[in-house]
């Protein structure tokens, strides 16, 4: 709820400490991988990697130097439903740090986002600014003037 800067590498540390508590010895897994990829592994701005780091997750994807790009075409290549299925980040991460994550303004970026991709749009975003939403569209998807 704090919402600092750092508030990626929290729900990462919250997220790898349970799978290795709760799954890792019941489903017998000799190492934990997630999906970071070779254009994510170059951003400073991913707190969640250090929480990767600090729990020895496994980047295969980065440590193969795939690009986010390159993911999808490989996932095209072996027809995975979710080659093309668009980026889905955390809802918190539509509402500016250091303003208070909430169960109400989480709902409401959801139910914008929702109406926005049934108005035919398929990849946006909603931040959430108090009174105000900004809505992030992709320029491919806009209609020409």
């Amino acid at each position: 709820m704090a919402n600092g800067p750092d508030r990626c590498f929290h729900c990462k540390d919250e997220l790898f400490t349970r799978i290795s508590t709760e799954l890792v010895g019941k489903l017998g897994l000799t190492a934990v991988a997630y999906g970071e990829n070779a254009d994510d592994a170059v951003r400073p701005d991913r707190p969640g990697a250090r929480a990767a780091t600090e729990h020895a997750v496994l980047r295969p994807l980065a440590d193969a130097a795939l690009t986010k790009v390159e993911v999808r075409q490989v996932a095209r290549a072996f027809e995975l439903r979710c080659a093309d299925k668009p980026a889905a980040p955390c809802l918190a991460s539509r509402i500016p740090h250091f303003q208070e994550v909430t169960p109400a303004k989480l709902a409401a970026v959801e139910a914008a986002e929702a109406a926005v991709r049934a108005l035919g749009f398929t990849d946006c975003r909603v931040r959430h600014h108090g009174e105000v939403a900004r809505v992030e569209l992709l320029v491919d998807e806009l209609p020409e003037p």
